[in-house]
């Protein structure tokens, strides 16, 4: 009859297969997290895009934009707004495409009033049907993980972003 279970040389083995299995995926789950940190700048890029898209292309024959409904104290969101109108007050709101947005990301500044004064807290980007251009041109600025970018909107309507 012989006795059944592991031996300590195949629980030794076991154990350091085990570890050299943690050794290689530990690194790599860290890129993985550290490749994220340039997402929501990404993110709001091509959603910026989408409007600009939508507007060029005549979609229901009306400007578009992104709206950022971020908390003013916070400076964060779960989520921004693209619409279809001359502006998020007047909007159709059947049209809205809700996306959910890394609550983690914080608009440091929020400057997009074109020639007026800001304060700092603009929430909107319009681009104009068929042209795409806008008159609310400005810069984003995004920290997320203690990584700082910068999303800009020129009045033509281009996006452009530095990490």
């Amino acid at each position: 009859m012989s006795a059944r279970g592991f031996t300590l040389l195949e629980l030794v083995v076991s154990m350091g297969i085990f570890a050299v299995i943690i050794l290689v995926a530990v690194p790599s789950l860290s890129k993985l997290s550290r490749s994220r940190a340039v997402a929501p700048n990404d993110h709001l890029t091509n959603l910026l895009l989408s409007a600009v898209r939508h507007a060029h292309s005549g979609v229901h024959g009306s400007a578009w934009g992104l709206y950022l409904p971020y908390d003013a104290e916070m400076r964060t969101t779960d989520s921004v707004i693209l619409f279809s109108g001359n502006s998020y007050a007047t909007r159709d709101a059947s049209q809205d495409i809700t996306f959910s947005f890394d609550e983690d990301t914080v608009f440091t500044s929020v400057d997009l009033s074109g020639d007026a004064p800001s304060s700092g807290n603009d929430r909107e980007a319009i681009f104009s049907a068929l042209t795409g251009a806008t008159d609310l041109s400005g810069v984003i600025v995004l920290t997320f993980r203690g990584d700082i970018s910068t999303v800009t909107v020129s009045p033509s309507g281009f996006i452009t972003t530095t990490p």
